[in-house]
């Protein structure tokens, strides 16, 4: 019942957003009588937000990609795949190994920025900020935290190698220890599937499963 009544409240009251809306001049226990319609439009704005926070990368479709089946496989039914499929049924790609992240901001808005992609210097900005000259010791968490992260980290998220020859070229000072000049990293490797515009931004997988 209440989940029903959070759906039924807009997102808007008269076109008034939800601190807009009319508080009744009185004592301030009078005043509380007010809030259940604030409070109402704040959740159903943050359920949207937590529901339809993401939107999909569009990529052209595989030609050789065998047809989806219209059932789901029993085993999806009971367990997670391997590859991540079929963790929502009526989406069986969602999410899968292979795909692209969803994105906060529609694709089509998008736009690479490679002018500024060097200002500031990110290899000044890795020292100033994360080099360290002293042990800096962490009290709220041990050393298996580290381990832990890298184990995560590895499980959640992965856009494979990249190409040696199609790298980001960073400068360095001369005072720099890196020792290559300039300092060179992979791009991401972009979908082979995505868009080809040069004035979007392109679509980049991940090799492991999202979920």
């Amino acid at each position: 019942m209440v989940d029903q009544g959070k759906r039924r409240v807009p997102n808007r009251l008269g076109g008034r957003q939800w601190h807009q809306l009319p508080a009744p001049k009185m004592p301030m226990p009078a005043q509380l009588a007010a809030l259940p319609l604030h409070l109402g439009t704040l959740i159903r704005i943050r359920r949207k937000l937590r529901e339809e926070n993401l939107y999909e990368v569009p990529l052209e479709a595989n030609p050789a990609a065998p047809a989806e089946p219209v059932e789901p496989p029993e085993e999806a039914l009971r367990a997670r795949t391997p590859d991540g499929r079929w963790n929502d049924l009526s989406d069986p790609e969602m999410g899968s190994a292979g795909t692209p992240f969803g994105r906060n901001v529609p694709p089509h808005l998008t736009r690479p920025d490679t002018r500024i992609m060097m200002d500031p210097n990110p290899r000044d900005i890795s020292n100033l900020l994360l080099a360290r000259d002293t042990f800096k010791p962490a009290h709220i968490i041990n050393a298996l935290a580290a381990a832990w992260l890298q184990f995560e980290n590895h499980n959640w998220f992965f856009h494979g190698t990249g190409d040696p020859a199609d790298c980001i070229e960073i400068p360095l000072s001369e005072q720099d220890d890196w020792p290559e000049r300039p300092m060179r990293i992979r791009r991401t490797p972009r979908h082979p599937c995505s868009h080809t515009k040069t004035d979007r931004a392109p679509a980049y997988v991940n090799e492991e499963t999202h979920w």
